[in-house]
């Protein structure tokens, strides 16, 4: 054998008569995954343990990589007896289609955005606005003109 080929990895080879022709090593590179963080809404699994949540269908092809609970983001241990809870942000990996169905099945998909709240805007325009003109002193308008 070849020095080139990582341990613990076959060599692969077509044979035709008495010719062989080498084939490449599938490469995973090329496997379309993605991780998102997922929050936990559904009731079915508020206080399962991870042991109970991995022989759902839906956790077939899903690793979980991070737990995090709480205002503070506290992480959790990820360990067979850790129980999760409603709120709780389970960070996922996987292939897109096995992502979907556990997104489906857990809550929501927290997914970072750049769009703007407009309603927010909106409404922060006119408040700023009116704290600005209650608390403005008077004499600062008269030295300021005169």
């Amino acid at each position: 054998m070849s020095s080139r080929w990582p341990a613990g990895r076959k060599r692969w080879s077509r044979c035709s008569g008495n010719t062989a022709t080498k084939l490449p090593i599938p490469s995973c590179s090329n496997m379309p995954a993605e991780a998102v963080d997922v929050v936990l809404t559904n009731k079915a699994y508020d206080g399962k343990t991870l042991l109970e949540l991995i022989k759902t269908d839906f956790a077939r092809g899903v690793y979980l990589n991070k737990i995090t609970r709480g205002a503070t983001s506290v992480n959790i241990p990820i360990l067979a007896q850790t129980k999760v809870y409603r709120g709780d942000i389970l960070r996922i990996a996987g292939a897109g289609s096995s992502i979907a169905e556990a997104v489906k099945n857990l809550g929501y998909a927290d997914r970072p955005t750049n769009a703007t709240d407009m309603v927010f805007v909106g409404l922060s325009v006119p408040a700023a606005s009116i704290v600005l003109v209650t608390t403005r002193s008077p004499g600062l308008i008269r030295s300021a003109g005169g």
